[in-house]
């Protein structure tokens, strides 16, 4: 059985780190420890489930000459930049850390 039509599943992996984006981009205040893990694991899992994808695709090793379309690959460099650009903007705040210690001091 040969899998290259993998396009819906890029799609909904794209749709789902975009929207993860934007929550980690309105919510940024309100990042703490906990939710930026979270974050990060969604995202790595999510690019995980994309290089499987392109494995089965044979995106990546070409072994069994079998071709992916043409737009699976440009897709998983979409979900890998999505996924630093996620782990980048869900880390939690410094500056509220460094704030919270200042209090905690006096």
């Amino acid at each position: 059985m040969v899998f290259n039509d993998f396009n819906t599943i890029f799609i909904c992996l794209l749709v789902f780190q975009c929207g993860l984006l934007i929550f980690c981009l309105v919510k940024k205040a309100e990042i703490n420890k906990t939710i930026g893990l979270f974050i990060t694991a969604v995202s790595v899992s999510f690019l995980a489930i994309a290089t499987l994808l392109m494995f089965a695709s044979g995106g990546i090793i070409d072994e069994y000459n079998l071709v992916g379309n043409n737009i699976d690959f440009p897709m998983y460099i979409g979900i890998l930049l999505l996924t630093i650009v996620n782990l980048i903007v869900g880390s939690p705040s410094v500056k509220k850390q460094k704030s919270v210690q200042a209090e905690t001091k006096l």
